[in-house]
């Protein structure tokens, strides 16, 4: 639109000058048109010597928003002006503000940062990238571009579900810590009973009932549980999944997000736990002990899609023809109706092991649940519809129900 009054302006005073004979008026004419030429090679001379660089963090956490920074340098002799990042962003990851960063002025030699903040509803890996960097010429006429051909990771771990108490501790009256000769006494969270008091006990720990009953100074004591080898294993295969829903809400991802709270909640315990997928490399699936171990696994979630041709019981099978022994496997799939899995299962308790499971309603996460099985019968695999509150679910001491 500027170079079209330029345009317009010139030739009306080269009109003038015709019909009025005036010379001095050619020469404004001629100005007119060129003013949109110098100020073209000014803005492509004005865009070279400049440089702009990405920093974002590595990983981010589901419904977090992340500071991006764009570091712009000006190595010309002329400065820049007007300077505009526009960037490549995938599905599901948004700016927060309306407009692209911009950094009005840098001056030769300078460099200058501007920010921006992205909101990572869901989780995955996202490439962010590739950006532009737009000039202006000084009058505005022309934008310039310059590529900035970098493509950054940024990998999103699902949200992990706040827990007040720890799941399995609800567990232990159901068998899952073993008899009462497999715990510690001494300091720990799980009561073991009233005795007589002896010095160097806490007065904290005296039970005031029973002091006042028998007239002598009680307290209670407390057992430590013993802590378990732990596999949990995620189903990923394709078929499981298949109509199940898509992004937040879908079956995939309500699985995933039981995943990683219960392999943190696990590990917060003092157990020592392994992720067992479809897909899981053996590096990935080897045994956490700690929190430290938790990136590594939420990374591995992050990545995590269903597209896995065999079902969760061949993983199964193959890790137990490994030699991998747990006492304890937890199951979260929406397939808990195979006949190969409750095959398995049955091999599994006969062997001595313990098993539980977040068996996933496949008809709640379909549009149309006609057709949909019955659930099977198992006191310890509890059932997952779309819209459960999952921290209450995962609260409830009633480990014996099913649904």
């Amino acid at each position: 639109m500027k170079r079209l009054i330029f345009n317009v302006a010139g030739l009306f005073v080269m009109i003038v000058a015709v019909l009025f004979t005036l010379p001095s008026l050619y020469l404004m004419a001629a100005i007119l048109w060129l003013i949109p030429a110098v100020s073209y090679m000014m803005g492509w001379l004005m865009l070279g010597g400049l440089s702009c660089e990405r920093f974002l963090p590595v990983s981010a956490t589901a419904g977090e928003t992340v500071s991006l920074t764009y570091t712009l340098a000006n190595s010309s002799r002329l400065p820049k002006f007007y300077l505009l990042v526009r960037d490549t962003l995938p599905r599901g990851v948004t700016f927060s503000q309306s407009g692209p960063p911009l950094v009005m002025t840098l001056w030769p030699g300078e460099s200058g940062e501007t920010h921006a903040q992205l909101e990572t509803p869901s989780r995955g890996v996202f490439s962010i990238g590739p950006a532009q960097v737009y000039s202006t010429d000084p009058l505005g006429l022309q934008t310039f571009t310059q590529n900035l051909p970098v493509v950054t990771e940024l990998v999103v771990t699902p949200a992990l579900i706040p827990l007040r108490t720890s799941w399995l501790r609800g567990a232990a009256s159901q068998g899952w810590r073993g008899s009462a000769s497999a715990l510690i006494r001494g300091e720990g969270d799980d009561f073991y009973g009233v005795r007589e008091y002896q010095p160097g006990d806490e007065m904290r720990r005296v039970h005031w009932r029973t002091t006042a009953r028998t007239g002598r100074l009680a307290v209670t004591e407390y057992a430590q549980g013993v802590t378990l080898d732990v596999v949990v294993a995620l189903d990923l295969s394709l078929d499981a999944y298949r109509g199940t829903g898509e992004g937040e809400g879908s079956a995939l991802e309500t699985a995933i997000s039981l995943t990683a709270t219960l392999l943190d909640d696990l590990l917060r315990y003092g157990h020592t736990v392994r992720l067992l997928t479809q897909t899981i490399s053996p590096e990935d699936s080897a045994p956490a002990s700690n929190l430290n171990d938790m990136p590594r696994l939420l990374e591995c979630l992050a990545r995590a899609s269903s597209d896995a041709a065999e079902p969760l019981a061949a993983s199964l099978e193959a890790d137990r023809a490994e030699g991998a022994a747990a006492a304890t496997l937890v199951l979260i799939t929406p397939d808990f109706e195979s006949s190969r899995l409750a095959a398995f299962l049955g091999e599994w308790n006969a062997r001595g092991g313990q098993h539980f499971g977040f068996a996933l309603d496949s008809a709640s996460f379909r549009r149309d649940p006609a057709g949909q099985a019955p659930f099977r019968d198992d006191p310890f695999v509890r059932q997952v519809r779309r819209g459960d509150d999952l921290q209450s679910l995962l609260e409830r001491s009633d480990y014996g129900w099913n649904g």
